[in-house]
């Protein structure tokens, strides 16, 4: 691997790292403002992530 592709590769998945935390970020404060099991359980984990 060349250098050039290296640092592509590590460009990347940094950019995807990042894009985990922007994502993450509102369903925390959906977590954080959830008044009870219900709510908790309306918010959707396990849909949307970046690398789907």
């Amino acid at each position: 691997m060349s250098n050039q592709d290296m640092s592509t590769s590590i460009v990347a998945a940094l950019a995807n790292v990042q894009a985990c935390f922007d994502y993450e970020a509102p369903l925390l404060a959906a977590v954080d403002a959830a008044e009870d099991e219900a709510a908790l359980n309306a918010i959707k984990i396990e849909t949307g992530w970046p690398c789907e």
